[in-house]
């Protein structure tokens, strides 16, 4: 029996702990071809220990003692990152995360190869970026593949450009069958408007509570973080308690259900912190129109304006809340663009064909010759 080969996957946080891009993104591939790959994801988190994940992965959580700068106090990481390099093929570092970096770079024990997943690029933190940078470069001079959402991410004067020859590109994808509309919707409804990430200043939350002023409908932000408190004193603060909810985190099963039952997705990011928006992908395979955010990144490529989204200006309350007004009001639009979201989400960023590439990459990786996966954005 031929053996398999031994991925590891390093990053902050994994889910349930936290839920959002990176740790979906991170469970998507520890579900890649068991028969081939073993697995092994390493994280920090409040409540360590080890656990076996659905797919039969294992994940090791290092004790965390809270965040300073987005990044974990985990003392003990660096030393079990280094002890699990020993017996991985395969590393994927989801960065930014300069904890993992500090072994990387500085470490003779490698495994076979050393692939970068790089999702975002540090926006807020640009003091703390001038710190870390340098152990950044180090482990992309070391790696062997940069996988990136897309294109955008390598711009000029950006860390990545001098990798740019190793940059492969694979769009995130969604299970078009778990994310999928209702088949049927359910009469006199109040209208619902639906956001979703973590409660973080990037995300523009705060925004969109000050955009309900300008349309009449509830309004769900699904998610958890740092801003909770801030963001339930703005909508205090704006007389919006009976309309505006935090839902925290929900299952799968309950967000999809939420989808479902929604007119419209807001998605009001204002930096290039979000660098492609895995849920407004989500949303748009369970059939709903986006009001997304003009950023100089995947975002307004995936969800387009005039075709499957309104697209506004970051930071602009009463343009994000004309725009939701205008699709809440106008049936037809909302169902045209709606439809041609699920369409799009289906025909350019399936699962099957996002994992197919993933498991090509670890292949080519373990057997020393990365394959470049170009790709243009859909």
């Amino acid at each position: 029996m031929v053996s398999r080969i031994r991925v590891l996957h390093a990053y902050k946080v994994f889910l349930p702990d936290v839920r959002g891009g990176v740790p979906t993104v991170i469970d998507a591939l520890a579900r890649l071809a068991p028969r081939k790959f073993a697995q092994t994801i390493l994280v920090t988190s409040a409540a360590p220990g080890a656990q076996a994940h659905e797919s039969g992965a294992e994940v090791e959580k290092a004790r965390s003692f809270g965040d300073l700068l987005s990044l974990p106090l985990a003392p003990f990481y660096p030393w079990r990152l280094w002890r699990r390099l020993a017996s991985a093929d395969v590393v994927f570092l989801h960065a930014p995360f300069p904890l993992a970096d500090l072994v990387l770079a500085f470490t003779k024990r490698r495994a076979r190869a050393l692939v970068i997943y790089w999702h975002s690029h540090v926006v807020a933190q640009r003091f703390a970026f001038r710190l870390v940078a340098p152990l950044m470069r180090m482990t992309l001079r070391r790696a062997d593949a940069i996988v990136l959402s897309h294109p955008a991410l390598v711009y000029p004067g950006s860390i990545l450009e001098p990798f740019r020859d190793k940059c492969v590109f694979a769009p995130y994808a969604v299970d078009a069958d778990k994310f999928s509309p209702a088949p049927v919707r359910a009469p006199g409804e109040s209208r619902l408007v639906v956001a979703c990430g973590r409660l973080v200043k990037y995300k523009g939350f705060d925004a969109l509570i000050e955009a309900a002023r300008f349309f009449d409908a509830q309004v769900v932000i699904v998610g958890e973080g740092s801003e909770r408190a801030a963001l339930t004193q703005a909508i205090a603060q704006a007389g919006l308690d009976a309309r505006v909810r935090l839902a925290g985190e929900l299952a799968d099963e309950d967000l999809i259900a939420l989808l479902r039952r929604a007119d419209v997705f807001a998605f009001p990011s204002r930096t290039s912190a979000e660098t492609f928006g895995l849920a407004q992908l989500e949303a748009m395979a369970c059939g709903l129109p986006v009001v997304n955010t003009r950023l100089p990144t995947a975002v307004p490529e995936l969800a387009r304006d005039g075709l499957e989204a309104i697209t506004v200006a970051p930071d602009d309350a009463p343009a994000l809340g004309r725009a939701i007004d205008q699709l809440l009001r106008d049936e037809a639009l909302r169902a045209r663009l709606g439809a041609a979201a699920r369409e799009r989400a289906l025909a350019h960023y399936a699962l099957p064909v996002y994992c197919a590439r993933m498991t090509q990459l670890i292949e080519d990786c373990a057997a020393g010759a990365p394959r470049a996966l170009r790709m243009s954005p859909p």
